[in-house]
């Protein structure tokens, strides 16, 4: 008897070995296609986030108004020397591995003499984002260097805006 075209016919490719996908050389391969655990999804446009360092408690005040009014999402820190800060056990400080740049308040008073400030200025030469210092009760201008701008806090907010954006563009600074 002879075939047709009209004869059903296994498809030999159908009958040969099936591909058995637990396998363990396809673990991997299968691992790419499966979700183990749900992830969360992260936004991928957030809000610049600023981390203030008071010296003073309601100090920081004015400038978190301004950061907040100009979009930022602010956090608060009273810095080393007032609590435990990972900073002065050596360690990396989250705070600052968080943000997008800090603002460290530093009375020049303190500069002299002791440990003084020297936390407070490590606090803000971070490398984990860029820092501005704020001086109190100083009309500095602003100074860049790096990654890190001095500030005469007197220059008000604005300035302390300027040098942070300065900053963050990564401008050219002399």
């Amino acid at each position: 008897m002879t075939a047709s075209f009209l004869d059903r016919m296994p498809d030999m490719e159908l009958l040969g070995y099936p591909l058995d996908l637990g396998r363990p050389k396809l673990k991997a391969l299968m691992n790419r296609y499966t979700v183990a655990t749900p992830r969360v999804q992260t936004p991928l446009l957030r809000p610049p986030s600023a981390l203030v360092v008071s010296n003073h408690r309601g100090t920081e005040a004015p400038l978190r108004e301004v950061l907040e009014n100009d979009g930022w999402f602010v956090k608060s820190c009273s810095g080393p020397g007032n609590g435990d800060c990972p900073i002065l056990r050596g360690e990396r400080c989250p705070l600052r591995e968080s943000v997008d740049a800090a603002v460290v308040f530093v009375d020049p008073g303190k500069l002299a003499g002791g440990l003084g400030a020297i936390p407070r200025l490590r606090c803000a030469a971070d490398s984990a984002s860029p820092g501005i210092i704020a001086l109190e009760g100083s009309l500095k201008p602003t100074r860049y260097a790096r990654r890190t701008a001095l500030v005469g806090a007197l220059r008000g907010t604005d300035a302390v805006l300027s040098a942070m954006s300065a900053l963050l563009a990564n401008e050219d600074i002399d």
